[in-house]
């Protein structure tokens, strides 16, 4: 007979504290670790930069004409994308840079293709919205994705700080009604990056968008979960209103990562160069385990790595969510 996956997680986590025990209490970190499966009542969260779904594979991509409609990229295999997330079976995912209808990614509606592939709901926030042009010959988007196995209530996506002339960036507000907690805040964000070769803008705009998350936060009354590709390195103070002394949010890695939490690569044999992809949550939650998935399927999956925590809900039990409605 097959077992529920709630009963495999709690016999994975019996003997992961067998072996922890036999160890005197050392950890020690794998070459290839694996997220730590919990007992029923935890809550795993994921956050992945797709890379639209264009992974490492060495090919060409087809030339393009001036004024012409790009064909599909040659890399492209949201399916591997899509298999890397259902390895680790999260309840909660959040993507980025995820398209609707570009030609690069064959003029698919990604977040549909993931929704039912996946078998999650989800809410789009589309940061970028084009009418017909050189990257498709229809309309088209780009932005972030939030997908649950739980029921969504609602999302709303808001535009975050952003000079005039770069890439709009924004912030994915998805109310997922988690069983036993009720509603929980899902904050899907990816921040300014370096692509317009000047890196002190940059980072004065991560600041800005960074404060305007966290005053976002504050308005908040139910457990909050903030992840995304932040584009900033923790020491850099661009982040420090959301994970400096006087936030309420926890940076899950600091907690219980082990490793660098390096999250961004170069090409499938690279190594890891910087932890800019973040999950940061209220003290609602009890972090059990985090870890940055590296393995084969997803260096070829993405330039990015995704990364996982197990939470456990520790506050008081929320009002129980209205009723969701359909989204898409």
């Amino acid at each position: 007979m097959e077992q529920h996956p709630q009963v495999r997680r709690l016999f994975s986590l019996v003997i992961a504290a067998i072996l922890i025990f036999a160890s005197s209490g050392s950890l020690v970190a794998q070459s290839t670790p694996e997220a730590t499966p919990t007992g029923s009542d935890a809550l795993r969260v994921m956050t992945y930069n797709t890379h639209h779904a264009a992974g490492n594979d060495e090919c060409e991509d087809p030339e393009t004409a001036e004024g012409e409609i790009p064909e599909a990229e040659c890399a492209l295999d949201l399916p591997r994308v899509a298999d890397v997330i259902l390895a680790e079976d999260p309840d909660i995912v959040a993507l980025q840079e995820v398209d609707r209808f570009w030609a690069r990614s064959g003029g698919a509606d990604q977040p549909d293709e993931f929704s039912q592939l996946l078998d999650m709901d989800v809410c789009f926030g589309a940061n970028l919205s084009h009418e017909p042009d050189d990257h498709a010959d229809v309309d088209h988007e780009y932005g972030v994705a939030t997908l649950s196995r739980y029921p969504v209530i609602s999302c709303e996506n808001h535009f975050l700080p952003t000079t005039e002339g770069w890439e709009q960036r924004g912030m994915l507000d998805t109310r997922i009604d988690v069983p036993g907690i009720g509603e929980v805040a899902v904050l899907n964000t990816h921040m300014q990056a370096n692509v317009s070769g000047e890196p002190e803008e940059a980072a004065r705009q991560r600041v800005e968008q960074a404060e305007a998350i966290a005053a976002h936060v504050e308005t908040l009354e139910v457990p909050v979960i903030v992840l995304g590709d932040l584009n900033a390195e923790a020491d850099s103070g661009e982040l420090d209103s959301l994970i400096g002394p006087g936030s309420s949010l926890v940076d899950v890695w600091n907690v219980a990562g082990t490793g660098s939490g390096e999250t961004i690569f170069d090409g499938a044999h690279g190594e890891p160069t910087a932890r800019i992809d973040y999950i940061l949550v209220s003290p609602h939650f009890s972090v059990l385990s985090t870890v940055v998935i590296d393995n084969d399927g997803s260096r070829m999956a993405s330039d990015h790595f995704p990364l996982i925590v197990d939470l456990e809900f520790v506050g008081d039990v929320a009002t129980p969510a209205a009723t969701p409605v359909t989204v898409g």
